[in-house]
């Protein structure tokens, strides 16, 4: 791949910071269909509905979790035993 000029580049990181604001937006529509959605299942008061070929349903659950920060504080040295290092990478524009 060519190497962008810093003109290219300005355009690039504008489409970007463009495209970004939309899938907010759009993330924030899809959240409020999911909150009316959910509000007509309890008014209904039921956990699933079928609907247009489609299932809607909204479900409560219990999950066990491990207590990390528990058990660091409980058993630093043994936590510090079992830590892992691992590498990631992250991309903004700021």
């Amino acid at each position: 791949m060519a190497k962008l000029s810093n003109k290219a580049l300005e355009a690039k990181i504008r489409e970007y910071e463009e495209y970004k604001a939309i899938l907010e937006e759009a993330e924030k529509q899809k959240k409020a269909l999911e909150e009316e959605l959910k509000k007509e299942l309890e008014r209904r008061k039921v956990s699933e509905l079928e609907v247009g070929g489609k299932t809607v349903r909204y479900t409560v659950f219990t999950q066990k979790r491990f207590d990390s920060a528990g058990f660091k504080a409980a058993n630093p040295e043994e936590y510090k035993a079992w830590q892992k290092e691992i590498t990631s990478s992250r991309f903004s524009v700021a």
